[in-house]
């Protein structure tokens, strides 16, 4: 494994289209959609298919394209182009076919037809502030990490977290089972304070 101590838009900037799961733990939520829409924006510079998904409806996504031109993503030239997609989600516990199959069936509703490389900024369960919530989370990045990048060898998927919510009686073994079934994870601390640390299992 590999550390580095580096801001993380610097790491950012660093990716290509090398097979990679990325955890991405913050603190300050417009620190980590600074992240989240400069590692799409390079996608994009690269002609890459990236992808956003939200678990809000029609104006979340309105809001969604607002930052994306305030962090200067080219809303107007992308979407159109067939380049970005910001896309709603749903639950995959509340899939019919049950959680499991679920996520198998989420994960093809976001990625599609697409061809790699791919960058994609999802949180399948939307929010992990109770355990039940947590334990589901667990269980979906154990399956991504292990089905996600069989399908998608170009494929490059960051997950965002804010550390804090995450209830404290599972927070130790839910930081386990994320640092093991990622291939980074970028720990991004309150805005501008001080470097990120970037740690890589490759």
């Amino acid at each position: 494994m590999t550390t580095t101590i580096t801001h993380p838009l610097d790491f950012i900037v660093t990716l290509d289209s090398k097979p990679m799961h990325i955890a991405l733990f913050y603190e300050d939520e417009e620190y980590a959609r600074e992240i989240e829409y400069a590692f799409l924006k390079n996608g994009l510079a690269k002609s890459q298919h990236c992808i956003y998904t939200t678990h809000g409806g029609d104006a979340d996504i309105e809001r969604i394209r607002t930052e994306m031109i305030k962090h200067g993503i080219d809303v107007s030239k992308f979407e159109p182009a067939g380049f970005l997609h910001i896309l709603k989600i749903s639950d995959p516990r509340d899939d019919p076919s049950g959680f499991e199959r679920g996520i198998e069936n989420l994960k093809n509703k976001i990625v599609g037809r697409k061809k790699p490389p791919i960058r994609l900024v999802s949180r399948f369960i939307k929010e992990v502030e109770s355990e039940d919530d947590a334990r589901a989370n667990m269980l979906v990045e154990r399956t991504i990490h292990s089905r996600f990048f069989d399908d998608y060898q170009g494929g490059l998927f960051m997950c965002p977290y804010p550390v804090d919510k995450v209830p404290s009686q599972v927070r130790a073994e839910w930081f386990l089972n994320h640092m093991q079934h990622h291939h980074a994870a970028v720990f991004a601390p309150k805005y501008f304070e001080g470097s990120g640390l970037v740690l890589e299992r490759y």
